[in-house]
């Protein structure tokens, strides 16, 4: 991926991850490379409105509890 140094990658929940970046058509330009992201991702598709996640991962960071109260 070199030359793309402006990409961010956010989760959004339910595995979904959202690529966005400052430069005008830099997404667009790294998502034409497919063989590239075929290997990290199980599709690529544009984002859209209608594009809904119905999980979230949370990480918690708990104190003083003993391990295997887990």
């Amino acid at each position: 991926m070199s030359g793309f140094h402006n990409i961010r990658v956010s989760m959004m929940g339910d595995m979904t991850v959202l690529l966005c970046s400052d430069k005008a058509d830099e997404v667009k330009e790294v998502v034409q490379t497919k063989c590239w992201w075929c290997s990290l991702f199980e599709k690529v598709v544009p984002w859209s409105p209608e594009l809904i996640t119905n999980h979230r991962v949370t990480w918690l960071r708990c104190y003083g509890v003993p391990i295997h109260a887990w």
